[in-house]
């Protein structure tokens, strides 16, 4: 994620009262920022309103002199102005993040200089650029262009519900000889017939049935078409995975606070409001949930924290030693994955809880163990203590006394403090 992600976080806009949507002006002033510095570009398809629009990644082409720099330079300066961020830019997949209403939102642009799918090739720049007219504020290809592009692929990602059937439909009608020669262009003679058929007659029951017989036909003859294209775009796919793996693009973030803090509620507030910046989601608890299953059951109560008396000092030690610290440290592993996939993790408590409250965890072991162990774990990118007033919390959750509820917000207020 992008340092201007904490800029974000410090701010949000005083009065955003526009007739026209801050997503809908932020997308055309980039557009129209693109269209003053010489670059060329055109969607890769018609959306059918500004929500579906903004709700999807805005899939653009191009044109291939194109520069990174230059278009990425270009983006963030239109941030700036519309007081916005970008928070995520992983080749040419641009995510900006900006405010409406006082509430984020995220737009994913996918940009690209050819149009494919996966490793399929499908059309060249110059051709979809050649082909494009302006739709109101936006450049979109022509019917058939975006016919063709758009019915690969809904079959190579195997996905042709009712919604894409019409949408498909209504660019065939209007220009239903021209969408015949591109079915022809990426299938043989005999499979082109037989899904132009099928289309015309409005049949995509017919093709949905069909759908891996024509998705391997298709496959097949870009590969034919295209190998060196195919290769060097494969070669590239796990060039970028290995670079997620050295600088990761999720965020992990531990939540920590007394029992009726709110965590479960703002753990779906955040999912809600940024989850949606990410490629996925994940929420995790102090240990696995599987784990607590297998040793405790799936009946464990939880509203009585204090319930149970300490482990002795010998099986704490034990525990923390062959149980908390290898989920932490080793098992970081599959996080870090998690994180490299552009995940956005969120914990509900985290080993650091256990300083504040040992009783919690029936550990009866030494706290300089814990410390240390603390200090040897991969830490979360961000921790965000939710604190009350004592009386506060009490009234919410009242399995543990008074006292001791005082006593954990001090704690945690003093962890707080120790903690970068």
């Amino acid at each position: 994620m992008s340092a201007d992600l904490s800029a974000i976080a410090e701010r949000a806009p005083q009065n955003p009262t526009q007739t026209v949507r801050q997503p809908v002006l932020l997308i055309r002033d980039i557009f129209s920022a693109l269209d003053c510095i010489g670059i060329r570009w055109s969607l890769l398809r018609e959306y059918d309103d500004y929500a579906d629009l903004i709700r999807s990644d805005i899939d653009c082409l191009l044109g291939p002199e194109t520069s990174r720099a230059r278009l990425v330079q270009a983006i963030r300066d239109e941030c700036r102005r519309h007081d916005a961020h970008i928070v995520r830019c992983d080749g040419l997949y641009i995510v900006v993040c900006g405010f409406e209403n006082d509430a984020p939102f995220f737009l994913h642009f996918d940009f690209c200089i050819q149009c494919h799918v996966g490793n399929v090739f499908l059309y060249g720049a110059e051709e979809v650029l050649a082909s494009s007219r302006l739709n109101g504020s936006f450049r979109v290809p022509s019917s058939d262009v975006e016919f063709g592009a758009y019915l690969m692929k809904c079959i190579i990602k195997r996905s042709l519900t009712w919604e894409k059937a019409r949408r498909l439909s209504r660019l065939y009608a209007a220009s239903p000889e021209a969408c015949a020669r591109h079915i022809h262009r990426f299938w043989n003679t005999s499979a082109a017939e037989e899904i132009a058929l099928l289309a015309s007659a409005g049949d995509w029951v017919g093709i949905r049935k069909r759908l891996e017989e024509f998705r391997a036909g298709l496959v097949h003859r870009a590969a034919l078409r295209s190998p060196a294209w195919a290769i060097k775009h494969t070669l590239n796919v796990i060039g970028r995975r290995v670079s997620h793996l050295r600088r990761p693009n999720g965020l992990h973030v531990a939540l920590l606070g007394c029992d009726g803090a709110g965590k479960s509620t703002v753990i779906t507030a955040m999912l809600d409001a940024f989850g949606v910046g990410f490629s996925n989601s994940a929420v995790h608890g102090f240990v696995p949930a599987l784990m607590q299953r297998a040793l405790h059951g799936s009946n464990r109560r939880t509203d009585t924290p204090h319930a149970l008396e300490p482990r002795s000092a010998a099986v704490s030690i034990a525990r923390a030693l062959m149980y908390w610290f290898p989920y932490y440290s080793i098992g970081y592993v599959f996080r870090y994955v998690e994180l490299a996939r552009s995940t956005f993790i969120l914990n509900d408590r985290h080993f650091v809880d256990v300083l504040v409250d040992k009783r919690r965890y029936r550990y009866g072991g030494p706290e300089w163990l814990l410390r240390a162990i603390w200090r040897l774990v991969p830490k979360p990118d961000v921790i965000l203590l939710l604190d009350a007033p004592p009386e506060v919390l009490f009234a919410r959750k009242t399995e543990t006394s008074f006292a001791e509820v005082s006593r954990q917000c001090l704690a945690y207020r003093e962890l707080a403090k120790s903690i970068r």
